[in-house]
């Protein structure tokens, strides 16, 4: 036993000196990172921690997993605002519902203030050439179609738009020879427009604004 003893401390004393010469700051330590060198990540729908520096050592060598440790922390919180975003689409599908009640009920709050369906446009008609509307408001149930029958004679036609003891007419003459003008309702399917000059003869060409109304 001495035997062995004796020819080991050439060895043990050489141990000694090599260990003396190490640092303490030199000497790997799993505890010795602040926490804030340990970070958060989900792997496998589980949360983990890991050190930063083992991840860093990790893309070097393994670049896969690190793909996965990323994808799978990517697809939490995907899956996280996902359930966010179902709220979210509620809410607005609410929201969107109440604009079209607000909607619905503000055309019923006007058409309770205005008793009437208007039609107005400004009709011009230049030698024989057929009249044009340029319409500014149209709440009939069509377009007035215009034409011109003969010199100073001209109809608007819409089928059933006009009956006869709620339809109403009036006009302006925008055109600088104020000849004398008619417009009258001439039955339920249409008016007629007729134009006369100082002399009392038809004549064409003209430019007036007409508003048509028809009660409820």
């Amino acid at each position: 036993m001495k035997k062995y003893s004796l020819f080991l401390l050439p060895v043990l004393f050489s141990l000694s000196v090599e260990a003396q010469k190490v640092k303490i700051g030199d000497m790997p330590t799993l505890n010795a990172k602040p926490v804030s060198a340990w970070i958060p990540i989900v792997t496998g729908g589980v949360n983990r921690k890991v050190r930063a520096d083992s991840i860093a050592a990790l893309a070097k060598t393994d670049t896969t997993l690190i793909r996965k440790i990323a994808k799978d922390s990517i697809d939490k919180l995907v899956d996280s605002i996902a359930a966010h975003d179902t709220r979210i689409i509620s809410l607005n599908a609410n929201l969107d519902s109440s604009k079209d009640n607000l909607r619905t009920e503000t055309v019923a709050a006007v058409t309770a203030v205005q008793p009437y369906k208007l039609y107005a446009a400004e009709i011009t008609q230049v030698g024989t050439s057929t009249p044009s509307a340029m319409v500014i408001l149209n709440q009939l149930s069509g377009a007035i179609s215009w034409s011109r029958n003969s010199v100073g004679s001209y109809t608007g036609t819409l089928s059933g738009a006009f009956p006869g003891a709620k339809t109403y007419a009036t006009y302006s003459s925008l055109d600088a020879t104020d000849y004398q003008k008619r417009l009258y309702r001439f039955n339920s399917n249409s008016f007629f427009i007729e134009q006369r000059d100082f002399a009392g003869s038809s004549t064409d060409g003209f430019s007036i604004y007409i508003e048509i109304r028809i009660y409820n």
